[in-house]
């Protein structure tokens, strides 16, 4: 039931939102508001969660973790504050190509393996992916939507 309400709570906000592109740089995303939010319900529904947030590492093409999250997956695996993830699945982070196959792997449930490398150490460690709490899900979703499909409100 939660979970509906939350959806619900998702397609109305989405709806006030709906209609023209606020103009600005660096808008990335064209899609409709709606169809949009239902990618991204999709997204968060079918994709595997870790339970970090990161930094991408431009000249080494890489993730460094800034925080795990508490009961997360990668807290249950011992991932910490500062390690690099330089791969998964054995595709470095730099290979793009590569990562798009990779990437369909990564659904809750699975389990997947990061090469991780914390100062000159390097080693190899797996994960069960859970599922995308809902309220992270919902958070990073509002987010987009008030960044990238705000619209202008008439003032008369």
């Amino acid at each position: 039931m939660k979970r509906h309400i939350s959806l619900a709570v998702l397609a109305i906000v989405s709806l006030a939102f709906s209609g023209t592109l606020f103009a600005g740089e660096g808008h990335k995303c064209s899609a409709e508001s709606q169809t949009c939010l239902n990618a991204m319900v999709e997204k968060f529904q079918n994709k595997g969660w870790l339970g970090v947030e990161l930094d991408w590492v431009k000249d080494s093409k890489a993730l460094k973790v800034k925080r795990v999250i508490e009961a997360s997956p990668a807290a249950a695996a011992g991932l910490k504050s500062g390690d690099v993830l330089v791969a998964l699945n054995g595709v470095k982070y730099g290979d793009k190509e590569g990562m798009k196959s990779v990437y369909a792997q990564v659904k809750p449930g699975n389990t997947v393996t990061y090469t991780i490398k914390h100062g000159a150490k390097e080693r190899k460690v797996d994960v069960k992916l859970g599922t995308f709490p809902e309220e992270l899900a919902a958070k990073y979703i509002g987010m987009h939507l008030m960044e990238q499909h705000a619209t202008a409100v008439a003032v008369n």
